[in-house]
């Protein structure tokens, strides 16, 4: 099976080694049992009849309905999408999605996502290489995503994942942070008997995988555990990857209306940063590195876990009443920007979230959703010089203290008028502090809160089962980076403010309209079904942290998928 080389948004040098890749994937297991009900896919029996319809899960959309009732762009992948391939980073999955740009920056899991345009600002030379902003990253419902809008994928693993919904259109009334949309990966098998399999790949420029999967069944109770190792060389230099993952999840019914699910991952990411490079360097030896970043050796030494917890009820009443809660301790370590740097920081939170329906006569009925998600990430990071060989000094330089804390309410309200025609209201608001303390300098410390509320309208038509119209008015809210709160003066550091009070939120509101449609064909086709979906959207953002147009910017596309 081939595979191309990494995309870095320059061609790799020609040699030996950047022909196609051959991956060689050995696979043993006592059972591979497939997803049930894949969305985006009709039922494969009964063609003729009603065709199964696609759904998302309640932690893209926060309730599972089908895709044609919802008035935003959404999309599924299966398995399918990266099986075979590199699997190393989302950009492996995400890549063929129209409106997302997914982009290895060095050929590892360090990718640059963005939605719509949202995302950008997470992939400049100030920001932390391996992360995104503005698109919140979810995996079994617990979020990859900081309070501050930060995303690390340092516990993404195409290997333990079984599917990923996207959400296209601006999601800041059900998610907050998450004007770009919401990118939401489910690692819960679904088996009917115990399985183990291994997989074993291998590719030019160094690419060694290994994964491992296993099922238990325990009485009512689902036990998985997935283990994966990947090493990548790298073909730049200073852009090799080491990376090891467990995630373990565990599913069980504790009543005949209560679920409960257990969830486990850790992971240990180094990698190697190349930096970029100008045109007349691309031209003359695209595998260098950046020469600054080389002679640093800069690079991310990341360490982190996370425990979890999730339970549902459903009330005789019908109403479902969902809550988690998390920890996600974190030891990070880096060579950036001429200091080595120690971070020791801890990311908890939880949620509760309730909804309910109610059938107002004829085919007329309400919905209701509503809840608030708590997010707090904390800790201490040390500043050391760097010594010529890019490693920890003994000099310190700085001592402090980040924090963030994000607290948003949620409310929506959708009534299906008719068979055909649903209207869907909702509101969010958001408060999101943020901290910053040095214990070099006490006086150098401050606080400041990101308020913001984010309404929502919305107007789906169904034409049919499996053929949708769609309109749509929302807002969205970002926070400025630690990074862009308190940025390198031009005159050197700032001595009297900890935090910029000029700052303010970064608000979004996006126009979109959009159809989607499933064909289905009879079952002596030759093709079984054919799907599309085509959206133009507007979006206008005011208080981007750039120096231009006091921060009014917009965008506009019409991404098309088939």
């Amino acid at each position: 099976m081939m595979f191309p080389c990494p995309m870095f948004g320059i061609r790799p040098p020609r040699s030996p080694l950047s022909a196609p890749t051959v991956l060689i994937a050995l696979v043993a297991g006592a059972t591979l049992v497939p997803v049930v009900g894949a969305a985006g896919q009709a039922d494969s029996t009964g063609r003729d009849s009603v065709p199964v319809l696609p759904t998302v899960t309640v932690t893209a959309e926060r309730r599972g309905l089908s895709t044609f009732s919802i008035p935003m762009a959404t999309t599924t992948v299966g398995q399918s999408a990266w099986l075979g391939g590199r699997g190393v980073g989302l950009d492996d999955a995400l890549r063929m999605i129209p409106g997302v740009l997914a982009q290895s920056r060095s050929g590892t899991g360090d990718i640059r996502l963005v939605i719509r345009g949202f995302g950008a600002r997470g992939a400049g030379d100030r920001s932390n290489a391996g992360t995104s902003r503005g698109i919140r990253v979810l995996v079994d419902g617990f979020p990859e995503t900081e309070p501050d809008g930060r995303t690390s994928f340092d516990g993404v693993d195409l290997a333990a994942t079984q599917r990923i919904d996207v959400i296209r259109s601006n999601a800041g009334s059900l998610w907050g942070n998450a004007a770009g949309g919401v990118v939401s990966l489910s690692t819960v098998p679904d088996f009917s008997k115990a399985f183990g399999e291994m997989e074993v790949g291998r590719g030019g420029f160094g690419l060694e995988r290994y994964a491992g999967r296993a099922g238990l069944l325990l009485g009512d109770s689902r036990l998985a555990v997935t283990v994966t190792r990947t090493v990548f060389g790298g073909w730049r230099a200073n852009s090799g990857t080491r990376r090891w993952l467990i995630n373990t999840t565990m599913v069980s019914p504790v009543g005949p209306a209560t679920h409960l699910g257990l969830f486990l991952m850790a992971a240990d990411n180094s990698f190697e940063i190349p930096g970029p490079l100008t045109g007349e360097e691309v031209d003359e030896n695209p595998a260098e590195a950046n020469a600054t970043y080389l002679a640093r050796r800069e690079r991310r030494h990341n360490r982190l876990g996370r425990l979890g917890a999730a339970i549902d009820h459903r009330f005789p009443h019908g109403g479902v009443l969902s809550s988690l809660l998390y920890i996600n301790p974190k030891f990070l370590q880096r060579s950036e920007r001429g200091t080595f740097r120690d971070f020791t920081r801890v990311h908890v939170g939880g949620n509760v979230v309730y909804a309910n329906s109610v059938d107002l006569g004829g085919t007329t009925r309400a919905r209701f959703l509503g809840g608030l998600d708590e997010a707090y990430h904390d800790g201490t990071i040390l500043f050391y010089s760097l010594t010529p060989e890019g490693n920890r000094g003994g000099t310190l330089r700085d001592n402090k203290r980040e924090g963030a804390n994000n607290l948003g309410f949620f409310l929506q309200a959708e009534l299906d008028v008719s068979r055909k025609v649903g209207v869907s209201v909702g509101a969010r608001r958001d408060a999101i502090t943020y901290y910053s303390e040095s214990f070099l300098n006490p006086k150098l410390s401050d606080e400041k809160v990101f308020a913001r509320v984010t309404p929502k309208l919305g107007v789906n038509y169904r034409l049919s089962p499996t053929h949708s119209m769609y309109a749509n008015v929302g807002g969205g809210v970002e926070a400025p980076a630690g990074n862009e709160t308190d940025p390198a003066g031009t005159f050197g550091q700032d001595t009297v403010l900890a935090i910029n009070p000029l700052l303010e939120p970064i608000r979004s509101t996006t126009y979109e309209v959009g159809t989607k449609h499933l064909v289905t064909f009879g079952a002596e086709s030759a093709v079984s079904d054919v799907s599309y979906d085509v959206a133009f959207y507007r979006t206008n953002v005011t208080n981007e942290i750039v120096p231009y147009r006091g921060g009014r910017f917009g965008g506009r596309g019409l991404p098309v998928s088939q």
